[in-house]
């Protein structure tokens, strides 16, 4: 990590205030604080920074999944929600600004960490970790999977870091090594298997994959023959145990 600039967006003054001390001390540069959403998008379009930490709830005519989603159009911008709502409803809705991911109110000071690192592709050593390796999972998704995933997976010794098109996850594997990619060949950009068929041969990238998708047809099992798929897995319920289980097999 050194010094990745990040744009606040809170309309709370006491959360935005702590917000900006504790990215500060974790040794990241805040480029400034917004309050409504037309404040984000002008700030984010003057400062660009690599990410935005955007409450879902703002006051005004528009909140924070609107102003993500043309920050995200306009800028490419990496999104990471904070929001004290966790229905589904909300989560669905959030889903559409494709986010790099969600922080929870009231933050915890090592999620917020995490959760940013992963966002940026970066890596986050804390002090009792120093002599201990972790493996690192590129997860590609934009589905309302994301953080049940990652979940599922942040608990073990893993570093998972999301990518929310398979542009940014071709960037973060310039960035950064990776152990395994776990990728959902649902999502709009995916093409299927082709775009992982694509991305082995660009990258001369030889880690196992792992797929997932609503259903894998036929198709799909022979697109990806000799292209090192160590599992595929349907969301289906308890995929996220199945999940966990065939990472830990590649992984141990």
């Amino acid at each position: 990590m050194a010094g990745e600039r990040i744009l606040v967006v809170e309309d709370e003054a006491v959360v935005a205030r702590d917000l900006e001390q504790t990215l500060v001390r974790l040794g990241y540069e805040v480029v400034g604080v917004a309050q409504f959403a037309a404040e984000a998008v002008g700030k984010a379009a003057e400062t660009r920074p690599d990410l935005v930490l955007m409450d879902i709830s703002l006051q005004g005519d528009k909140d924070g999944i609107q102003a993500a989603e043309v920050i995200g159009t306009r800028f490419g911008t990496p999104v990471v929600f904070l929001t004290a709502h966790t229905d589904k409803a909300t989560v669905a809705r959030a889903q559409s600004a494709k986010p790099a991911g969600y922080i929870v109110k009231p933050f915890n000071r090592e999620k917020l960490h995490e959760t940013i690192a992963a966002a940026l592709g970066v890596e986050v050593i804390h002090a009792d970790e120093k002599t201990k390796a972790k493996a690192s999972i590129l997860l590609v998704d934009d589905s309302n999977h994301t953080q049940a995933i990652s979940l599922s997976l942040l608990g073990k010794q893993y570093r998972v870091r999301i990518a929310t098109t398979w542009g940014r996850a071709k960037q973060m594997l310039k960035e950064t090594k990776v152990d395994l990619i776990v990728a959902n060949i649902d999502q709009a950009d995916a093409g299927r298997g082709q775009t992982l068929r694509t991305l082995r041969r660009e990258e001369q990238l030889k880690v196992p994959a792992i797929v997932m998708a609503d259903a894998i047809s036929a198709q799909d099992l022979q697109l990806l023959k000799g292209e090192n798929v160590a599992a595929f897995i349907v969301f289906t319920e308890g995929y996220e145990t199945k999940l966990a289980r065939e990472v830990e097999k590649l992984l141990q």
